[in-house]
């Protein structure tokens, strides 16, 4: 229960984020703007810490992970043996 706890008031900065996710600080910001052809709606939002400073929720953080692995896998997207698994059902010719 501790664990859960301190996970859930972890704090992350932007750079933290960056390096968590795999992407830089446009390429987030385009996630949250409803504007871009980029934008997620599951991404998780920023909370404000001060006057110019922002930081996301570690745990919702890892629950976004997650749901984007999960969906990969629900959704059977591309993985390095898809093309073998393929030709084996006779898939593909």
């Amino acid at each position: 229960m501790a664990a859960q706890l301190q996970n859930a008031l972890t704090i992350l900065r932007r750079r933290q984020l960056e390096a968590r996710i795999g992407l830089k600080r446009s390429s987030l910001y385009s996630r949250l703007d409803p504007a871009s052809i980029y934008f997620d709606p599951e991404f998780p939002k920023p909370i404000k810490l001060g006057a110019n400073s922002v930081g996301w929720v570690e745990s919702e953080v890892d629950a976004y992970i997650q749901s984007r692995i999960n969906a990969r896998r629900c959704h059977g997207l591309s993985t390095p043996n898809s093309q073998s698994n393929l030709d084996e059902q006779g898939g593909a010719a």
